[in-house]
């Protein structure tokens, strides 16, 4: 049996890859690599550090819980962030 084929090889794509999987890698390494770091530098901050990812995931997946949470933290004027930032609880939970 035979077959018609055309020689030679298939053309490659000229296209340009896409960057953003890549730097999206990187942003995320570097993240991984300051918390880490963070977090080795004393047990508060590795806490803060855990607190905070579970804010962020609770704002993505159940924003419900924040704005829940936000009314209790009005009254709270506990100062939380370094001094150069001064935020209190109200304001922080504001922001988020």
């Amino acid at each position: 049996m035979s077959m018609l084929m055309s020689g030679g090889r298939p053309e490659r794509s000229t296209a340009l890859t896409d960057a953003r999987p890549a730097g999206l890698v990187g942003v995320i390494a570097a993240f991984e690599f300051a918390a880490a770091w963070v977090a080795t530098s004393s047990t508060t901050m590795a806490m803060t550090v855990i607190v905070g990812a579970f804010a962020l995931t609770a704002c993505v997946l159940a924003p419900a819980l924040i704005l829940g949470a936000a009314f209790p933290a009005s009254f709270a004027t506990m100062r939380v962030g370094p001094a150069a930032v001064d935020l209190s609880v109200a304001d922080f939970m504001t922001f988020l």
